[in-house]
């Protein structure tokens, strides 16, 4: 016949918030500032886990370089954010 697409369960805000390890509140709060892709189903917001990874990705911070990198990256041009 064809090949069957693999389909997990969407997710509820309280199990999305679980995977994520922060509170309901806080997904809602996202969702609400579109910070977070989901899928009305119902009339309720639901998750699926490309949603949470791709959210996770955005929320990604680069590490800072070290103090005595403080020369502007050779390929942009631009200075290199030290932390301090």
């Amino acid at each position: 016949m064809g090949d069957v697409l693999a389909f997990e369960t969407p997710m509820t805000e309280a199990d999305a918030a679980r995977r994520l390890g922060v509170s309901i509140d806080t997904v809602r709060r996202e969702r609400k500032r579109r910070r977070i892709r989901y899928v009305m189903i119902g009339g309720r917001p639901r998750y699926t886990p490309a949603h949470l990874v791709e959210y996770l990705a955005a929320q990604e911070v680069a590490p800072c370089r070290d103090s005595s990198d403080r020369d502007s990256s050779p390929a942009t041009g631009s200075a290199v954010e030290v932390c301090t």
